[in-house]
């Protein structure tokens, strides 16, 4: 399958370019896909041809990610949620067909988007996410920014691989983690500022979220929780805790570490889409 995307634009606002890409035609339901904190539109090309039998794609990359804005000037998950909207608006998505999808770090700007904005979203799917304002966590971004800021990227990138990925999926990948690892640092190796900017932004959306609670609890939108039973990262127990925070929220369990849409790409996207297309959340809520 040749993949190109069918529109392939940027929106700006306030200064800030935003690239992304639309994979279809806008008559049927899309996935929007939230990018993990070192991620880009890019690194979603292997996982289309399955998708795209399905559903649309759209595609973007966050400020400091890919073709949009790298600035070193302090990020926002609420403005991340703002370019959203404005990328939403510009293609003139119908609600029905608007169903977000974050992995990681992209399930900040999903929930933001819902805080805000639940009236033009028909579904959502979150994985891999810190709903609560946890010290663990806070030390954890701690140390990845102080890894950053002495210029010790290649340690971090070390750091990252080994908690991303539950022991059976690591085994399987061993030969080509030296190969992952290069990619990733060759993708931040002139843009640590960026890097370090992303994750703080972050950090301070989740320092507040629980401030957030009360708008959460008013979303209706129907959410999907992907938890990956092994995940280091975001333990299910963590994560789980948002199951109280948000109304309507279904879980689903898969055998995975933090990021189970590579561990388990059939089982994560297929749960994805049939979550988008059902009508008995009941047979999906575990």
């Amino acid at each position: 399958m040749d993949i190109k995307p069918d529109i392939f634009d940027e929106i700006e606002i306030n200064g800030v370019k935003i690239h992304y890409e639309y994979f279809g035609k806008r008559n049927v339901p899309a996935i929007i896909i939230n990018n993990g904190v070192a991620m880009e539109t890019a690194s979603w090309y292997q996982f289309l041809p399955q998708i795209l039998e399905k559903v649309d794609v759209l595609l973007w990359d966050f400020r400091g990610q890919g073709r949009s804005t790298s600035d070193d000037q302090p990020y926002y998950i609420e403005d991340f949620s703002e370019y959203l909207k404005a990328i939403i608006d510009k293609l003139e998505l119908k609600k029905e067909y608007t169903n977000l999808l974050g992995i990681s770090f992209g399930c900040f700007p999903v929930v933001d988007f819902l805080r805000k904005y639940q009236d033009r979203v028909n579904k959502a799917i979150i994985s891999g996410i810190v709903g609560t304002n946890d010290l663990v966590y806070k030390y954890q971004a701690q140390l990845g920014k102080s890894i950053i800021e002495r210029d010790l990227l290649d340690l971090w990138v070390d750091s990252l691989y080994g908690a991303l990925f539950s022991s059976n999926f690591l085994k399987t990948i061993e030969p080509f983690i030296p190969k992952l690892k290069t990619a990733l640092f060759e993708r931040y190796k002139n843009r640590r500022t960026s890097l370090l900017r992303l994750i703080e932004a972050e950090e301070r959306y989740v320092d507040k979220i629980e401030d957030y609670y009360s708008q959460f609890k008013k979303v209706q939108t129907p959410i999907l929780l992907v938890i990956g039973t092994e995940d280091r990262l975001t333990p299910p127990f963590v994560q789980k805790k948002l199951t109280k925070v948000f109304p309507n929220m279904y879980i689903k369990e898969l055998e995975a570490g933090h990021v189970v849409y590579m561990e388990k790409p059939k089982e994560f996207f297929n749960s994805a889409i049939d979550f988008i297309k059902h009508n008995n959340f009941e047979k999906l809520k575990e």
